[in-house]
């Protein structure tokens, strides 16, 4: 709540650059991209600590491209984002610490997608790894474990470490650090025009 005043400036830019503001109810807590993990069109949503489960049937209205893959419930203040417990890799991959999750969630994302790759707690919690960054078949991590940096190669990808200490210190890793735009394959999930942010 200590940070309600900064949203009236955000959507003043928004309005002035072209973008359609879309606000949820009053009610229902949505806290963004920490509780949104997708990949192209595909996405899961996390509830619990920070965000309001009645959230999810909004955006579905919302962004009619997104396809909400799984519904997940994080049971661990430590994770009080989705992104800290869960990293699309691609499509097919991703990396999450289950005990983060409820068995239902847990089961959901190894149900959903083929290769769910399940990291260590020093992975997570030490490296924040699932809070990683992929462009191409790199992955960038904080650091990780060599189990993990094994399983990530047996899936075609090169693991590039970058030191993350400082910033790990508010709580996130590397993803925290981007405005990533969905794919070319979930046009009605982009604003109505392209735009750049500076």
């Amino acid at each position: 709540m200590e940070r309600a005043g900064e949203v009236v400036h955000f959507e003043r830019w928004f309005r002035q650059h072209g973008y359609e503001i879309c606000p949820l109810p009053t009610d229902v807590i949505f806290e963004g991209l920490g509780d949104l993990v997708f990949h192209n069109r595909r996405a899961f949503v996390g509830h619990g600590y920070r965000s309001d489960e009645r959230a999810v049937d909004h955006l579905a209205r919302l962004i009619p491209g997104l396809e909400i893959v799984g519904r997940l419930e994080t049971v661990d203040d430590h994770y009080f984002h989705l992104a800290m417990a869960l990293g699309f890799i691609d499509d097919a991959t991703v990396v999450y610490y289950e005990p983060a999750f409820t068995a239902r969630s847990a089961q959901t994302i190894r149900r959903v997608i083929p290769r769910a790759i399940s990291v260590s707690a020093e992975d997570a919690n030490s490296y924040f790894a699932c809070n990683n960054l992929v462009i191409d078949d790199k992955v960038l991590v904080d650091m990780c474990t060599p189990e993990l940096h094994a399983a990530l190669g047996k899936c075609g990808y090169d693991v590039i470490h970058c030191p993350m200490s400082e910033f790990k210190k508010s709580g996130g890793s590397l993803r925290c650090l981007v405005l990533t735009a969905m794919g070319e394959e979930a046009p009605d999930a982009r604003p109505r025009h392209q735009q750049r942010l500076p």
